[in-house]
């Protein structure tokens, strides 16, 4: 996602690689505390504008469940004490996202959802962000098809006055 930030959010078309800030992460938040099973930090930061984007990814088959929602607010929120201590970086805010399969039905995970939207931390399913990549490109494709066929009737009208 540090790669290619548009596959989260299209609109993210300049953008930082936020190394300082998801190093401060990995010393806060070490592997060998998590689980066994959940023994993996996954997650980068971007910096968009003037926020710093805390982005965890969990893998294609998880399941979010309500507990996802308090790290993420766990991490954002240490992202967030730690605004304007980072040189030269003019962030306000920090957002948060959780990446994965899917979502748990429970009622406990929809509220925390519905909660945490609000306060600017969101879930996205690899399955959406893979669907609005294929509209994006689809269109860029169509254009180039566009573009071809233009410069093919160009080329015959060209050789015909010849």
């Amino acid at each position: 996602f540090w790669k290619w930030p548009w596959l989260l959010d299209p609109t993210w078309t300049r953008w930082q690689d936020e190394v300082q800030f998801s190093e401060l992460l990995r010393e806060k938040y070490p592997e060998e505390e998590l689980n066994e099973q959940n023994r993996r930090i996954d997650f980068v930061c971007i910096g968009t504008g003037d926020t710093v984007h805390v982005i965890e990814l969990k893998r294609p088959g998880y399941v979010v469940k309500s507990k996802d929602f308090d790290q993420l607010l766990s991490y954002v929120e240490f992202v967030r004490d730690r605004l304007g201590n980072v040189a030269e970086r003019g962030y306000r805010d920090a957002a948060g996202y959780l990446v994965a399969g899917e979502v748990s039905d429970d009622r406990e995970t929809r509220a925390k959802m519905r909660m945490y939207e609000k306060n600017r931390m969101y879930v996205k399913r690899y399955s959406d962000l893979v669907s609005v990549a294929r509209r994006l490109h689809a269109e860029f494709e169509d254009r180039l098809k566009e573009f071809e066929a233009r410069r093919k009737i160009r080329q015959k009208q060209d050789s015909n006055s010849a």
